[in-house]
C-alpha cells in the first residue's frame, strides 16, 4: 500500500476504531500485481498530507493520480481542500476530493449512489506522461530555440 509507516498508522487507527477487521493490506507487490489489483478496484483512494504547511506538497501532482486517471473506478483523493488535485478530479469529472471525515463520507456515498461518472477521456489524455512529456518538450524547445 505505502511506506510501513503509514500502514502502521492506519492499522493503528483501525485498531483504535474497531474496524481492524475491515482492513486488508497487502504485502509489497510487483508493478503488474498493483495495476491488476487497480483495475478491479470498485474505488481508488489516494491519501496525500493534509498538513498546509508543508511547502514541498504545495502545486504538486503525485504520479499516482495521473496513474489512477485512465482506471474505470472513481478516485477518492484525501487531501487539503486548496490541492490541485481536487481541481484534475473536477476538470476530469474522474472523482472526489476529501479534506475531512464528512467529505470523506459525503465522496463514499456518492460513489456508492452513482452507476457511473461520465469521464472527460480527453481532458484525462491532457494528464497522461505522453502528453506532459510533450508539453515539456515543447517548453523546452521554446526555451533553446526562442
Amino acid at each position: 500500500m505505502g511506506p510501513i509507516e503509514a500502514n502502521e498508522e492506519i492499522l493503528r487507527y483501525a485498531k483504535k476504531k474497531n474496524i481492524l477487521n475491515k482492513i486488508n493490506i497487502l504485502p509489497p507487490a510487483s508493478s503488474e500485481v498493483i495495476f491488476n489489483e487497480e483495475e478491479k478496484a470498485d474505488v481508488l483512494i489516494l491519501f496525500e498530507d493534509l498538513n498546509r504547511m508543508m511547502q514541498n506538497s504545495e502545486a504538486t501532482l503525485p504520479g499516482k493520480l495521473m496513474e489512477y486517471l485512465p482506471f474505470k473506478a472513481p478516485i477518492v483523493a484525501v487531501n487539503r481542500a486548496d490541492s490541485e488535485i481536487g481541481i484534475v478530479l473536477k476538470e476530469t469529472s474522474r472523482g472526489h476530493l476529501a479534506s475531512n471525515i464528512k467529505e470523506l463520507n459525503d465522496a463514499m456515498n456518492n460513489i456508492l449512489h452513482e452507476h457511473s461518472l461520465n469521464f472527460d477521456w480527453e481532458k484525462i489524455k491532457k494528464y497522461s506522461r505522453e502528453s506532459q512529456t510533450k508539453h515539456l518538450c515543447e517548453l523546452l524547445d521554446k526555451l533553446y530555440v526562442g
